[in-house]
């Protein structure tokens, strides 16, 4: 009303000119005002907003609802082929298949025949094999086929642990191991188990040789039964301890040790050839005396010798 009031007002004071526009001006205000939603909500200090249902949200749009995605339409198997040309072609079903079981079949056949006749490969072919591998081959390659005519593929009836892919391994598997047994019985010219027999007496033989030597070892006249031995084994101790000296300075070498161990090395290896029987136990152990020996005689006199020389032309220099 003091909305109203105030606009009438307006338009009795002012001019004319003016008036029409500001009426105008008003009517519009007024007229939009009026069709304008008004909402008058009361709550008190400390509640929570809360929307009013009944007001339109102009916010937020309606989402139309989601529909279900449609169920992939069934996967069509592919039609077997049951024709003679198709099923023995290269990557048909049955060659590979076929081939697999004949060589499971022709190698455990192969091994049970060399255990029980000792004929390899190539004797069991000659002695009667041709006849069993062409009955064989028969009677596998119709059971085979009869299925195939049908429709019916291995991969059908693959459940649990023999499947048709483990069918296809073990073939494959048994036909390299049939060729690679005829080719090791072509080389070796006789069985398998011939060949075995063969290494196990061969590694007898060794085991014999080695035994002997051992036995001639033992009963030698410098052997371990006799104080020959014993002596020079020993004496390994002081070359050991000379070696063991190699990092000691060379000041606290002594040269009368050292000469008399390089000179009882020298004396002892002449001895251990001349004497009966030869004992090579105490030219070794010699040998080894008088190398330690020279090399520490060697260390003492470059520490000595060659170093004061070196360090008196140095004072010479300076």
């Amino acid at each position: 009303m003091a909305t109203a009031s105030f606009n009438m007002q307006s338009v009795f004071a002012a001019p004319s000119g003016v008036l029409k526009s500001r009426n105008i001006r008003n009517t519009n205000q007024l007229f939009f005002k009026r069709n304008a939603p008004v909402g008058v909500r009361c709550m008190a200090q400390g509640d929570p907003i809360k929307e009013d249902s009944s007001v339109p949200s102009t916010s937020t749009s309606a989402t139309p609802p989601q529909m279900p995605p449609s169920p992939p339409p069934p996967v069509s198997k592919p039609k077997v082929s049951t024709k003679f040309g198709d099923l023995l072609a290269f990557s048909g079903p049955a060659p590979e298949r076929i081939n697999g079981r004949l060589a499971m079949v022709g190698f455990v056949a192969a091994i049970a025949v060399e255990l029980s006749k000792g004929e390899n490969v190539f004797a069991q072919i000659s002695d009667g094999g041709v006849g069993w591998f062409l009955g064989t081959t028969a009677l596998l390659t119709l059971a085979s086929m009869v299925p195939l005519f049908k429709g019916i593929r291995a991969e059908s009836k693959s459940k649990g642990f023999m499947t048709s892919d483990a069918e296809l391994w073990n073939g494959r598997f048994a036909m390299i191991g049939l060729v690679a047994l005829a080719f090791t019985e072509y080389v070796t010219g006789g069985t398998l188990t011939e060949t075995r027999h063969r290494k196990e007496n061969l590694r007898g033989k060794q085991k014999l040789m080695a035994t002997s030597k051992l036995q001639a070892l033992w009963n030698h006249p410098a052997g371990p039964k006799t104080i020959h031995f014993w002596a020079p084994t020993f004496k390994w101790g002081i070359s050991i301890a000379n070696i063991a000296d190699f990092q000691k300075p060379p000041e606290n070498i002594s040269y009368l040790q050292q000469i008399a161990v390089t000179c009882t090395g020298m004396i002892w290896c002449r001895c251990s050839t001349v004497i009966t029987p030869k004992n090579w136990n105490l030219f070794s152990v010699n040998v080894a005396m008088a190398a330690t020996g020279i090399y520490q005689l060697t260390r003492k006199i470059k520490y000595d010798y060659v170093s004061e020389a070196t360090s008196e032309a140095a004072v010479e220099i300076e």
